[in-house]
């Protein structure tokens, strides 16, 4: 097991588990691999109703919450078009 270009063990597959594995790759134990998230609404930053751009966006709408990741959709789905009309 290689961690940060140092070697943190040597151990035969048979001889460990996946628990062993993932805390030398971290370097400590991982009690709560996914951890409960708050899934609560938070405040509303920007809100999008209705957006059309001429010829290739039509209806958009949507929320952007605080904590929101981003804006994403697949190549060819408007997402740059509806972007930069936000912006301008």
């Amino acid at each position: 097991m290689l961690k940060d270009g140092q070697t943190m063990a040597t151990k035969l597959v048979a001889e460990t588990n996946n628990a062993e594995l993932v805390t030398l790759m971290v370097g400590r134990k991982m009690t709560d691999m996914y951890p409960v998230k708050d899934n609560q609404p938070q405040e509303v930053l920007l809100e999008v109703r209705d957006l059309c751009v001429e010829g290739s966006v039509f209806n958009v709408s949507f929320q952007c919450e605080r904590g929101s990741a981003g804006y994403v959709g697949v190549g060819g789905s408007g997402r740059t078009t509806v972007c930069r009309s936000l912006v301008g």
